[in-house]
Parts: C-alpha cells; structure tokens; sequence
C-alpha cells in the first residue's frame, strides 16, 4: 500500500510501493512543483488567450491542482494528461487530507473526473486525464506546455527514452516549452538530439538544476 509521507516544506507526498520512490521530492512538494511547473513553466505561456498543457504522469495530481490555482482569470486552459498507474481511492482521498482546507474540494473535484473523456470543468478550462502508456497514447491536440513529471530515470528509464522525447516533439507547438525536475547530462544531450533548445536553469530547493527545452521555430 503507497503511504503518505511529509516532505520539509510542511506538504506531503506520495511514497510509491510499486516503484519504491515518491512521487515529490522530499525536501517540498509543493515548493518542488511550483517552481518547476508553474514558475518555470506555466508562467512562460500566460500571455497567450490560451494554454495547451501535456502532462506525463498525472501522479497525485498536484500540478493539475496548483495549475487551476495560478491560472489567470483571462486564459483558457486545456489539459491532457496520462498514467498507466493511477493512484486508488483510497489514496488519493488520504492524500486530500494532508491539503490546506481551502484547497480540498477543488483537489477532490479533479479527482472524481472521469478518465479517458473531455471534461468541462468550468468555462475556462478542459480537462482529459487518460489512463494508459505513453507509448500508447494518441492525441489530436498541439500543445504549448508540456510538465514531464515521471519517477525518476532510475525508476522509469523506458519513460526517458528517445522514442518518447520525438512524440512529445512532435505533439508541442512551435515555440512549445518542455520543463521536467530532472537535469541529467544524458537527459540533455537527447533532448538536444530531438531537435530542443535547452535551458539549463537554476533547481528546486537542493537541485543545482532543472531543464527547460524549446521547441524551436521552423523556418
């Protein structure tokens, strides 16, 4: 059974049994994700009327969460995401109750959406939380953003291949922004082969580093 656990930001995570690895970084959860995803990442894209997300590896949910959060008022969102492994019920609904009061319903709401359908949350904002492999995924949607949040390369390293890299490639708009926590040298010199700009920036808490990668501009 997966098991809550406090990380020293005073917010919890999810320590994953099947992968033996949690699913935030132990020094934050929070602080972890909002600098990496939001800070690095979503606030990139807000000046556009609308912003295209991918995630790869809904996990607990949290960046769908703090996403809806620090989404400005005037842009629209449309967010896809995947995992082949789902956390149950039951865990998600302990999780919720490590969350800040104010925060619980909306975390609970994302939660009971149906999986492997459009959703209309509100009038700005789509959701599709998708359960299967990435290598299996198809999608019709060119997205501005992408959160590449799967277990570490350690972990999942079939997560981390060229093979993946190429169709998110593929999938992302031009101009299009990949951020992920991890900053592996081989992580890098693959995104770069796939045709990305990297931007090696400043890590999360006790990270040296993060990896931004752009999309670049076709002539």
């Amino acid at each position: 059974m997966n098991k809550i656990v406090a990380t020293s930001d005073g917010s919890a995570s999810v320590y994953s049994t099947q992968f033996g690895e949690q699913y935030h970084s132990k020094h934050g959860a929070w602080s972890e994700s909002v600098y990496v995803f939001i800070e690095m990442g979503l606030f990139q894209k807000t000046h556009q009327p609308q912003v295209r997300v991918f995630e790869m590896g809904f996990g607990t949910g949290l960046n769908l969460l703090l996403t809806l959060k620090y989404l400005p008022s005037i842009c629209q969102l449309y967010y896809e995401t995947v995992d082949k492994f789902p956390l149950s019920n039951s865990d998600y609904l302990n999780y919720a109750e490590s969350m800040p009061l104010q925060d619980r319903p909306l975390f609970e709401k994302i939660h009971l959406l149906d999986w492997n359908q459009e959703v209309v949350l509100n009038e700005q904002t789509i959701i599709k939380k998708v359960k299967t492999d990435i290598y299996d995924h198809r999608t019709s949607q060119i997205f501005d953003l992408v959160y590449f949040d799967a277990f570490s390369p350690r972990t999942q390293p079939e997560c981390w291949s060229r093979a993946i890299f190429d169709k998110l490639y593929q999938s992302m708009a031009n101009d299009g922004v990949l951020v992920t926590y991890c900053a592996k040298g081989s992580i890098k010199r693959l995104l770069a082969k796939v045709g990305f700009e990297i931007e090696i920036l400043p890590g999360p808490l006790y990270k040296r580093e993060m990896i931004r990668a752009v999309k670049i501009q076709s002539d």
